[in-house]
């Protein structure tokens, strides 16, 4: 508290003192910004003070995605000089596009994150009906229909139009 006099006249006003460092701008970055169907990105996000100084370590950074079907995120981490670092994990289903928030006080940034199908891996034979055909003229069934299934790095379907060439 302080005090002013003046003669017999008096005035008071009470006053805290703290240093508590705010935060002034937070960077968020994802490495890799594109990853594959059950991969990992590192996101890690960077808070200034007003100063432009790194926060001190301890300082909570809050994460969120606004498509959870693409992948799990630890929601907050701490930073050690001035980073929160944590741990993106794409879906092992679901590819598309998705805004990781980083925030903290009242600053907050986004940065974009890329899920994209796994690589094809394999192709297995489904089934061929009728399984056995004749030549052209020779009064048997000339067309076969062939199915096979097309799988990706992780063992599930390749959804969508994969083309397949057979020699």
């Amino acid at each position: 508290e302080i005090s002013a006099f003046v003669d017999e006249v008096s005035s008071s006003v009470g006053i805290q003192i703290s240093n508590a460092v705010q935060a002034d701008t937070v960077t968020v970055e994802a490495i890799p910004s594109i990853i594959s169907l059950g991969g990992t990105a590192n996101i890690s996000a960077t808070v200034l003070d007003i100063d432009g100084n790194l926060m001190p370590n301890g300082s909570t950074v809050n994460f969120s995605i606004d498509n959870a079907g693409l992948g799990s995120l630890s929601p907050t981490a701490t930073t050690t000089n001035g980073v929160a670092t944590i741990t993106f994990s794409g879906s092992s289903t679901s590819p598309g596009t998705g805004l990781i928030t980083a925030s903290t006080g009242s600053v907050s940034e986004t940065v974009n994150i890329i899920v994209n199908p796994a690589a094809t891996s394999s192709i297995e034979f489904g089934s061929a009906m009728p399984q056995a055909i004749g030549i052209r003229g020779a009064g048997q069934p000339e067309v076969s229909t062939v199915t096979f299934a097309v799988k990706d790095i992780n063992g599930n379907l390749v959804s969508g139009d994969e083309q397949v060439s057979i020699s």
